[in-house]
């Protein structure tokens, strides 16, 4: 049950929240460019 604490804690700090935007903003942007 200890492992599931710090699970959340890691989650909070939000470091892989930016990549994770990014990639989806890369996604729509992708065929966005693609179709114009």
């Amino acid at each position: 049950m200890h492992s599931m604490s710090p699970a959340p804690s890691s989650f909070s700090e939000g470091p892989e929240a930016e990549p994770l935007l990014e990639v989806l903003v890369v996604a729509l942007n992708a065929p966005a460019h693609c179709g114009t």
